[in-house]
């Protein structure tokens, strides 16, 4: 749901908003690689590109460990 909320914050363009509900969901399911993967896009698009690139990683991070 915070994942969702998130993603609707982002297209009213209330992009702090956006990334603090990612954070909220990250903070409640550190192993939600999707809440990962969208705070990284915005971030990207934010330029804010080590931080796109370490959401990228958890991302990467958390899907290897579901699969391994």
């Amino acid at each position: 749901a915070l994942v969702k909320k998130a993603a609707a914050l982002e297209r009213l363009q209330k992009l702090d908003e956006a990334i603090a509900c990612y954070d909220q969901a990250i903070a409640a399911d550190a192993s939600m690689t999707i809440a990962y993967l969208h705070k990284g896009g915005l971030c990207n698009r934010l330029e804010r590109f080590n931080d796109a690139l370490e959401c990228y990683e958890k991302a990467l991070r958390t899907q290897e460990k579901r699969q391994g």
